[in-house]
Parts: structure tokens; C-alpha cells; sequence
């Protein structure tokens, strides 16, 4: 599962494209799915989990929060995928220069971001 997670990296550096049957791979998973893994990612649009892991429909869950960070939903969707659609890795993916990080530090207040606020300053 990691290792696949590595390889598909791998293929987006070296810019390697490949076709895929989207519309096979929706009328696979109609019925249920059961993805490798849940990755935890920042909101960053600059960061395409998927894209830069060369998955694709039915690979891997995505859990994304704005500076990536675990919350009691966050945390609810890592328990599903493991324990009902037993996806069998967790992957914490974070990336350089994040706003939301430094945001918090600088002690930005912004509804429904402060929580977070107050977890950086406790860690």
C-alpha cells in the first residue's frame, strides 16, 4: 500500500500519463469500495492528493482540513475507512510552506479556524 503510494509519486515526477477507463472504475465501485488507504491532507490546492500519488477512483480516501490537522470528523472518516471499508494505511501528508500553519502561529483568529489556533499553541 505505501509502496504503491511511493511508486505512483514517483510516476507524477517523472511526468508518466496513463489512460484510465473513469467510467469503468465508477461502475466498479457503484456497489462499494474499499481503498487502500486514507490519506490526511491540507487544503492546499496546490497539493492534488490524488494526482500527485497517481491514484485514481476507488484508490485511496482523501480527508482534507486547512492545515491538516486531525478534528473529531477528521478523525470519525480515518475510523471508517480503516474499520469499514478496511483500508489498511494511514498516510499524514504535509507539505512546505503552508499558510494555515503559519497563519496559526501568527495567532490569525478566523471563525471555525480558531480551534485550530488553540491546538498549535498547545503543542
Amino acid at each position: 500500500m505505501l509502496q504503491d503510494l511511493i511508486e505512483g509519486n514517483s510516476d507524477f515526477i517523472r511526468n508518466e500519463v496513463y489512460t484510465i477507463d473513469h467510467k469503468a472504475l465508477i461502475y466498479k465501485t457503484t456497489d462499494g469500495q474499499h481503498p487502500k488507504a486514507i490519506v490526511l491532507s491540507c487544503i492546499d490546492s496546490k497539493v492534488p492528493v490524488a494526482l500527485i500519488f497517481d491514484q485514481t477512483i476507488g484508490d485511496a480516501f482523501v480527508a482534507r482540513v486547512a492545515g491538516n490537522f486531525k478534528n473529531t470528523d477528521i478523525l470519525g472518516s480515518i475510523k471508517y475507512s480503516c474499520k469499514v471499508a478496511e483500508s489498511k494505511l494511514v498516510f499524514v501528508l504535509e507539505h512546505e510552506s503552508c499558510v494555515v500553519i503559519k497563519s496559526a502561529c501568527d495567532h490569525v483568529k478566523l471563525k471555525n479556524i480558531n480551534v485550530y489556533s488553540k491546538h498549535s499553541a498547545n503543542s
